[in-house]
This record gives C-alpha cells, sequence and structure tokens, in this order.
C-alpha cells in the first residue's frame, strides 16, 4: 500500500506558520516536540509518502530543532522505528545516548524513535528522512544501539549506496 501527504505553510498567515508547524511536527512524528528557535515567523514543507512498513518524508523548512523526551513505549502510538536523517541542504545535529553527531549534504545519520533524542536544525535545511521499522532489523542481530546517534558516511562503500537507495 502506498499513501502520500503534503504539508506547506504557503499562503498562511504568517502569524499561523509557527504553530501550524508544531501541529504537523506532533502528528506525523507522534508526539515529536518542536521549536524554531524563538522565530516568529516560519517557512516549511514536508511531503510524506508510506510504502509499506517504509515511510519517506522530505522536509523543507526554516531553523528548527526537534525533541523525543518521552520514550516511545510510553506514548503507545507508533511502531518503533529507527530514523535516518540525510540532508541535501543544511546540517542535522542529531543527539542521542550521550552521542552527537552532525550530518552535512553527503552524509546521515541514524537513531532510535524508541528512545530519547533531538534533532537540531540551525539553519535553512532540506532533508530526507527515512523510517524503517526497528523489529526487522533487529530481527538481524545487529548490535543496533551502538549505531543510534552516530554520523554514518555517505561517499563511500556501503553507505554511499544506501544514501543513493534512499
Amino acid at each position: 500500500m502506498f499513501s502520500a501527504q503534503a504539508l506547506s505553510t504557503d499562503g498562511m498567515p504568517v502569524r499561523e506558520t509557527v504553530g501550524a508547524w508544531h501541529h504537523w511536527m506532533a502528528g506525523l512524528f507522534h508526539g515529536l516536540q518542536s521549536d524554531v528557535y524563538g522565530d516568529t515567523h516560519f517557512d516549511g514543507h514536508l511531503n510524506s509518502a508510506q510504502a509499506g512498513d517504509v515511510r519517506l518524508v522530505r522536509l523543507e523548512a526554516d531553523r528548527h530543532r526537534v525533541a523525543q523526551t518521552t520514550p516511545r513505549n510510553a506514548l503507545h502510538s507508533d511502531a518503533p522505528y529507527l530514523k535516518i536523517v540525510a540532508p541535501w541542504q543544511g546540517v542535522a545535529s542529531v543527539e542521542q545516548h550521550g552521542r552527537q553527531a552532525r550530518a552535512r549534504p553527503g552524509a546521515w545519520a541514524i537513531y532510535d524513535t524508541t528512545g530519547r533524542y533531538v534533532v537540531q536544525n540551525p539553519e535553512r535545511s532540506q532533508h530526507l528522512i527515512v523510517l524503517v521499522p526497528k523489529e526487522g532489523l533487529a530481527a538481524t542481530g545487529l548490535r543496533l544501539h551502538v549505531l543510534m546517534g552516530r554520523l554514518v558516511g555517505g561517499t563511500a562503500g556501503i553507505s554511499r549506496l544506501a544514501l543513493e537507495g534512499m
């Protein structure tokens, strides 16, 4: 099954753009908290598509940050996912498990949506976000927890193939 959704602040009254962004991030990512560094207006676009169990999101937005402060199992709202952020423009700084990864174009970072995390986008950004069901990868026997909150290069080897595939 394939489904798609597009959200944009284009044409909205300026005073409503920040609230709309907060609402969209919380709805699309099941309770995710967001802020826009105190800015009073916001320009943002989200295009989301779901193909089977994998969700793809193209995000283009002014500076913002998001935080998951409550472990996902406490929210009872969404299947456990691993989230990959691959910037096309700007930087995504991911913090999880005491680690910080700064992904720029040509690289990507991975984190676990069931744990606490923060992603900072301190400048206008354009990112591809891929949500992969955690269960499928956990069943492979990979030690996933050591990968979370880490930068994955995208310039060579399997990480480049994965980036191009995304």
